[in-house]
């Protein structure tokens, strides 16, 4: 690799794990400032407006962005150009219309029934169309090779833009009521969704003017409808299971369940940063039917998330109430909830890097099934434990969705490869070395490859 090349490939990731650990923290503050600045029923109904149009945003955009970094890239490398400019014709201009279809039904359903239309679902519908329009453009650039471009607006800007808006906004001019909060929530969409659509215009000129072809268009639909499915589970689990709560849980109930999903998926950040830093290593090895590579990634994952993991949630557990306690009084009594759902996290760090050997092996195909199954246990799971137990158990149904996805994952890796992939398995047949040599192993074998 060329020394500009390797600048730019590092300079490429460092800016999304900026952006990505800066969109944590930013989403975190917000939460915060939302708990301190308006009451826990008022928050509830915001989350919940918030997460439908996350979801939302999924569904407006028909799918359409999921497939660009697939086909971008190899319309590009090999000289398909036409088809390229047809892709990107067809999913920029597509969101906008399925966004003006949307709209349409909504303003007659206004129209019929205006005493049923409130402020906060009405600005939840626009914040949907607006984030589809910046996913899509994200995409763009994704399909580009601008990886920043596609991760600094979404992952970084709409948080941050939103937390200091609704700072501001509470501090200078309050009460901070749901309206508002939706409000600001449209209001910071739009500018990222400028600076998006900049962005992506940018990288979109690489492509000279010409002719369209359109002959792949069920392929964009049908990849992009699987893509999309497969990445709902993973991307918008949180979205889901506030709106799933909302259904059976007071508002007031939701926001604690809210606060304490974000910490603990805070927490298991820095094991999602351990996945996407194996992944290519792993993709390799497995590309190349390397066994003691693929042994070998395996094993140094399983040690790097599970140890600092494992510690994490213990001082998380035994602060929990005080942790809590810092978005308010309000918040104290969801301190057991929060050490309910740090199961979750502890799970995943058990059962091993699973969907990311499915996913590169000969099971790719099973994944969407997974995703698809355990996003209806997420929602049944949700639901049902509400309407039983309340909040704990709403919380419950979480942790069982994210422990069925988990272990069908380490199931299906054990076939795949024939051996376990669990941190279980890693001490029993792994590298025979405390997890500080086998970090240093993987150093060495860094610095000599």
């Amino acid at each position: 690799m060329k020394s500009g090349e390797g600048r730019r490939l590092y300079l490429g990731v460092a800016g999304v794990v900026v952006s990505r650990v800066g969109g944590v923290l930013a989403a975190l503050l917000l939460n915060l400032a939302m708990a301190r600045l308006m009451g826990p029923d008022e928050m509830g109904l915001a989350l919940m407006a918030m997460s439908a149009a996350s979801v939302g945003a999924v569904i407006a955009a028909g799918g359409l962005e999921g497939g660009a970094v697939r086909f971008l890239p190899a319309y590009l490398g090999t000289g398909r150009e036409a088809a390229a400019r047809a892709y990107l014709h067809l999913t920029g201009s597509g969101v906008w219309m399925i966004g003006a279809a949307v709209g349409l039904v909504a303003g007659i359903a206004a129209a019929v029934r205006p005493d049923a239309v409130s402020a906060v679902p009405a600005l939840a519908l626009a914040g949907a169309v607006l984030l589809a329009v910046v996913r899509v453009q994200a995409s763009h650039c994704l399909g580009f090779g601008r990886p920043v471009a596609a991760n600094l607006p979404v992952q970084l800007l709409r948080p941050g833009f939103l937390m200091i808006a609704v700072i501001v906004a509470g501090v200078l001019a309050p009460p901070l009521t749901p309206e508002r909060v939706m409000a600001l929530f449209v209001l910071t969409l739009a500018m990222v969704m400028v600076v998006q659509a900049w962005l992506a215009s940018g990288a979109r000129r690489k492509l000279p003017r010409g002719t369209h072809d359109w002959s792949g268009v069920r392929e964009w639909f049908a990849v992009g409808l699987q893509l999309g499915l497969a990445g709902l589970f993973i991307g918008f689990g949180r979205d889901i299971a506030i709106l799933c709560a909302g259904t059976v849980l007071p508002p007031e109930d939701v926001a604690r369940l809210g606060v304490a999903l974000r910490i603990a998926g805070f927490v298991k950040f820095g094991m999602i940063a351990v996945n996407q830093a194996f992944m290519p290593r792993l993709s390799a090895a497995m590309a190349r039917g390397d066994r003691p590579a693929i042994d070998h990634a395996i094993t140094l994952s399983n040690h790097l998330k599970f140890w600092p993991m494992m510690a994490a949630i213990i001082v998380i557990h035994l602060f929990s109430a005080r942790i809590m306690a810092v978005f308010g009084a309000d918040f104290v009594a969801a301190a057991p909830v929060l050490s309910v759902l740090l199961l979750e996290p502890a799970a995943a760090a058990i059962l091993g890097p699973g969907s990311s050997v499915v996913s590169f092996g000969r099971q790719k195909h099973l994944v969407l099934m997974v995703a698809v199954a355990a996003t209806g246990v997420l929602a049944v799971g949700v639901v049902t434990g509400g309407h039983v137990a309340g909040l704990p158990g709403a919380a419950w149904g979480v942790v069982v969705a994210w422990v069925f996805w988990s272990a069908a994952f380490a199931i299906l890796a054990r076939t795949e490869l024939g051996r376990g992939v669990t941190i279980v398995a890693t001490l029993r047949t792994g590298l025979r070395r405390t997890p500080s040599a086998a970090v240093v192993a993987g150093i060495g074998t860094e610095s000599r490859s």
